[in-house]
């Protein structure tokens, strides 16, 4: 009878034990299936991201008629003034529209009407006022060492050039040549926190480009100019990324897993 009964428990435990690790099972297949499920999606989404931000950078860098490079020391941009937003406002929202279609997962924002571009770690932001043709270069998260100009009038002359600043041990120089051989070098070591300023004048028009605070402009105003700017930074250590500030979203309907950020043109 004992034995019976031992037996009867032995076999009644045995099917809880069993049953216990069928469960067990059961629960880590499932977590094996969230996790598949979760890391499928975050490489949809890294998919889409790249393929997206390929595409965008390769239609600024057609389409804004700028060049652009950052180096752990210095950031070069040049571009032509008047900057041309139609052209490249209808050729990114081409794209946007196109990919906003055939995924309903992605989300691009408008591009700005004030084009503004970010140099990461070097805390360097470059926005074009489009509506009164200036270009800005701010700083955001660290401090600028120099600033550079070159400016090249095509075949208007210069007729004069003056400087204003007090002086200092900040670089901040300006070298513009225009028609028939005139030309305006203007090298100035300026206090960094005090304004300073270069005045252009080409007959009745004229160009300024300003300074403070570290922060530096160029005012074009009515005239058609080629524009290189360098900015000289402390050494970043990596070589920064520059980003357009338009923002980009994909996500996944049901999952937890998105991204959310800036479009990367470099």
């Amino acid at each position: 009878m004992k034995k019976a009964v031992f037996f009867t428990l032995s076999l009644t435990m045995f099917a809880f034990i069993v049953l216990s690790l069928s469960f067990i099972f059961a629960g880590n297949a499932a977590t094996d299936d969230a996790r598949f499920m979760e890391l499928a999606s975050i490489n949809r989404i890294y998919d889409l991201d790249t393929s997206l931000q390929n595409s965008f950078s390769k239609i600024f860098s057609l389409d804004s008629e700028m060049t652009y490079t950052a180096s752990t020391t210095e950031a070069i941009f040049q571009q032509k003034i008047p900057f041309n937003f139609t052209r490249l406002n209808n050729s990114f929202n081409n794209l946007r529209n196109f990919a906003i279609y055939n995924d309903k997962n992605v989300q691009v924002g408008l591009l700005p009407n004030n084009v503004s571009l970010r140099v990461s770690q070097a805390g360097i932001v470059n926005w074009q006022n489009i509506s009164k043709n200036i270009t800005e270069f701010m700083r955001t998260n660290s401090t600028p060492k120099s600033y550079s100009f070159i400016i090249d009038f095509f075949e208007i002359n210069i007729t004069s050039c003056s400087s204003s600043s007090a002086s200092g041990n900040f670089s901040f120089s300006v070298a513009a040549t225009g028609g028939n051989g005139t030309s305006c070098n203007q090298t100035l070591s300026i206090n960094p926190l005090q304004d300073a300023s270069v005045e252009i004048s080409l007959g009745t028009k004229s160009l300024t480009v300003l300074f403070s605070n570290y922060s530096a402009s160029v005012n074009a105003r009515d005239n058609k100019v080629a524009l290189t700017s360098r900015i000289n930074y402390a050494d970043t250590g990596v070589k920064p990324k520059i980003f357009l500030e338009s923002k980009i979203n994909i996500t996944v309907p049901g999952l937890i897993a998105k991204k959310y950020g800036d479009l990367r043109i470099a």
